[in-house]
């Protein structure tokens, strides 16, 4: 039995029992995947589709029939059959896996096999309704791999994969740099780790392209959660500099200057005096909270 795998996801490819199967005009090509994607067709849908309006019907055909020639002798004559006289069809018992059909599985997680846009780069020169049908087809599988990445974010999010669920807001916003939803939850992966800094300055991109590119600004969500983050960064700077006002007492500057006279002998005797000065240098930072279990 035969076996036919088909990769629309990316530029486009399609095997026959695992050799790459190259038909000699783009036509012929074209009709195949629109069956492989629509599975049966009128006849003269098909003709309309594939050829456009032409005011020339016995030319359209002419071409039909050599292309259904072209396929059958690619892929074999039962590859294409007719469930009546009207209708075309691939043969449907033979074997089709079908990349776009992965997206059927619910507990998917592994996207790498979205290789780019459907039959991106591939077209029908001037031909409006195969190239609209192209443009829908697009439209609608990068949808669905965005909602995809949009639940795995969230499971990954709340089993604190935080690693993974960088990634793939990486991969969301990569899809669609105005999407909110990956930059949310990339900025409360840095606030978890108390990455503010990162995380502000991801919002700061984010309102910089808004801006720019559609003459918007973030939501007053988004807005909000970077306010919230301004201010658990300022609260803990606040919290660092009153631990160093704390060591600021006459006795403590003089064994910071102590310090500072050590860490000298280091750079000029190196090695030799690392032994001494380390275990001087140990017994002073133990007396400031700041640094104290540093060394």
């Amino acid at each position: 039995m035969q076996k036919i795998t088909a990769e629309l996801l990316g530029s486009g490819r399609i095997l026959l029992n695992g050799k790459q199967v190259n038909l000699p005009f783009k036509q012929a090509e074209a009709l195949v995947y629109y069956l492989l994607v629509e599975k049966e067709t009128f006849r003269p849908k098909l003709a309309d589709i594939i050829w456009g309006d032409s005011a020339d019907e016995h030319k359209v055909q002419s071409n039909m029939r050599n292309a259904i020639y072209v396929i059958r002798r690619e892929f074999g004559r039962d590859f294409l059959v007719g469930a009546s006289k009207n209708v075309i069809q691939i043969n449907p018992e033979i074997r089709i896996d079908l990349d776009i059909d992965r997206f059927n599985d619910k507990n998917l997680t592994d996207f790498s096999f979205y290789a780019g846009d459907f039959l991106e780069n591939f077209y029908l020169k001037d031909n409006e309704y195969y190239n609209e049908w192209l443009l829908n087809n697009r439209q609608h599988y990068r949808g669905l791999l965005q909602e995809r990445l949009k639940e795995s974010i969230v499971a990954a999010f709340q089993d604190e994969r935080y690693k993974d669920c960088e990634l793939e807001c990486q991969k969301l916003m990569a899809l669609d740099e105005f999407d909110e939803f990956g930059y949310v939850y990339l900025i409360e992966i840095y606030r978890a780790r108390g990455e503010y800094s990162s995380a502000v300055a991801l919002y700061d991109r984010l309102e910089k392209l808004l801006s720019e590119e559609l003459f918007q600004s973030p939501s007053k969500e988004i807005t909000a959660l970077v306010q919230n983050i301004r201010q658990e960064r300022n609260k803990s700077v606040l919290h660092v500099l009153s631990q160093k006002e704390s060591i600021t007492s006459p006795e403590s500057e003089k064994d910071m200057r102590r310090i500072g006279q050590l860490i000298l002998r280091l750079m000029r005797e190196r090695d030799a005096a690392v032994p001494e000065v380390k275990a001087e240098v140990m017994d002073l930072c133990e007396r400031f909270p700041l640094y104290k279990g540093a060394i």
